[in-house]
Formats: C-alpha cells, sequence, structure tokens
C-alpha cells in the first residue's frame, strides 16, 4: 500500500504541474555588450515560437525558431 501511494503522488507531481507545459518566456530588455550600435536597450517581445526584436538602435526584426530540422542540417 505505501508503494502504491508513492508511486501516485510521484505520478503526480510529474504531470499535474503547470509548469511542465510551458516553454520559457524571452520577452524583455536586455543589454548590449559587444558592438552596440546605439544608446537604447534592446526589447525582444515572444509571441509562441515566433521573436519580434527592436535593436539597440531603435531597428525592429523578426526571427522564429528553424525546425524541424533533419540531419545534415545547414549551419
Amino acid at each position: 500500500m505505501r508503494m502504491l501511494s508513492l508511486t501516485a503522488g510521484l505520478a503526480v507531481a510529474l504531470f499535474a504541474t503547470g509548469a511542465s507545459a510551458q516553454s520559457a518566456d524571452l520577452s524583455g530588455r536586455y543589454n548590449c555588450i559587444a558592438m552596440c550600435r546605439g544608446e537604447y536597450q534592446p526589447y525582444i517581445t515572444q509571441n509562441g515560437p515566433e521573436l519580434n526584436v527592436v535593436t539597440e538602435a531603435g531597428v525592429p526584426s523578426r526571427a522564429w525558431p528553424d525546425w524541424p530540422c533533419s540531419p545534415p542540417c545547414s549551419a
């Protein structure tokens, strides 16, 4: 009986957490470290897998993951 309750508790802990289905949120301000082109901080807004980027110079850009990639992947 003790083994059954331990197994059930472990299963609930692994599968019932809200964070298990979420990915990282990358939205926010970042600090430019090298080769900065302006006086402002870059800003990234994440919308699902897509990223909207405003550089430190105020230039907007978009990014998205290149997946799925089956081997051999070009770099």
